[in-house]
């Protein structure tokens, strides 16, 4: 009986419009959308560049905030030398 519970919560949380695509480099290609709508955007980016990798993340992960500040400090750096 846990198992259906945990993949009841794990179908209700995929649903949820919180999740984010980003590159490795930190720039979020699409966000506030639902997990299944970032797998397809993450597999047609990878097929299309295959040099550069994609990440889905969940907007109230830990991970997400790290990505997105080294994005922001990586174009506050550039912007400085420029």
């Amino acid at each position: 009986m846990s198992n259906q519970w945990f993949y009841i919560r794990q179908w209700s949380v995929n649903r949820e419009c919180m999740w984010a695509v980003i590159s490795s480099d930190g720039e979020i290609i699409k966000e506030n959308i639902n997990k299944y709508e970032a797998e397809d955007i993450k597999y047609n980016l990878e097929k299309e560049n295959t040099n550069k990798r994609y990440h889905i993340v969940n907007k109230n992960d830990s991970r997400y905030n790290e990505m997105v500040s080294y994005n922001k400090l990586k174009l506050g750096n550039s912007h400085e030398n420029n």
